[in-house]
């Protein structure tokens, strides 16, 4: 990892951190309102605005279910990403491992029938 790289990490680190406090202040937020008439109301609101508390309250709900829950759950995934290295195979230099040889095989074993006549659907 270059040195950005662990920066940019540290940095994310960081900024899920705040992102967290802010999640928790929101929830303060919706707790601390009172209950609104409206919320003890069994009928629907049929045209009536909601009040300042519902909005509030609805508006924090969704902005922490919408976004901030998923910003933080992909900001932390990131601020700890590894990529997985898959290390080459010792000895094979570059090369695929057996494969070519058996085409290559492959290949003079069927010259040779061709040559003695003994091709596919052999004579």
């Amino acid at each position: 990892m270059t040195e950005a790289e662990a920066v940019a990490q540290a940095q994310l680190d960081i900024v899920v951190g705040v992102l967290k406090i802010a999640r928790q202040e929101l929830q303060k937020i919706a707790l601390a309102l009172p209950h609104s008439p409206q919320e003890f109301s069994h009928e629907d609101h049929t045209g009536e605005p909601p009040d300042v508390t519902n909005e509030v309250r609805r508006v924090i709900q969704c902005v922490l279910a919408d976004r901030l829950d998923g910003a933080v759950r992909e900001l932390s995934a990131a601020a700890i990403y590894r990529p997985v290295v898959v290390e080459p195979e010792s000895g094979t230099h570059g090369r695929q491992h057996g494969k070519g040889r058996r085409k290559k095989k492959a290949g003079k074993a069927r010259a040779h029938r061709k040559n003695q006549g003994q091709g596919r659907g052999g004579a």
